[in-house]
């Protein structure tokens, strides 16, 4: 499958990339990835403001596309996680670790094969 990388900043020209993007993906059975840059800190002194600066950031992703973002844990990762835990290779606080990593990435909603299994307030 064709993959179309398209690099999002604040340019007119990332809107119109997009949609030369979206247009040759459709034609050729393709898709389209987009790529949000959020630059690190230089200095660890301010880590309150580096999270705040984090969070704006992927709030600004959020508004610019006006739709959530949603995580999908596929087959293959829950099928892992659970034979770990049913062999004790791995603890299930693995579980709500993924899960927690897919919000903290900024997931609006997850869907995942643990739902029936886990009851969490995010």
């Amino acid at each position: 499958m064709r993959k179309f990388l398209v690099v999002m900043d604040d340019s007119p020209e990332f809107v119109n990339a997009l949609r030369f993007a979206a247009i040759r993906a459709s034609k050729t059975g393709g898709q389209v990835e987009i790529l949000g840059i959020i630059a690190p800190e230089e200095f660890q002194h301010w880590i309150g403001v580096a999270e705040q600066m984090k969070f704006e950031a992927k709030e600004r992703i959020k508004e610019h596309f006006k739709i959530p973002v949603l995580a999908y844990q596929v087959s293959g990762e829950y099928s892992l996680i659970a034979n770990g835990i049913k062999q004790g290779i791995i603890d299930d606080n693995v579980i709500y670790e993924t899960l927690m990593a897919f919000k903290r990435a900024g997931s609006n909603a997850i869907i995942s094969y643990f739902a029936d299994q886990i009851n969490l307030d995010f």
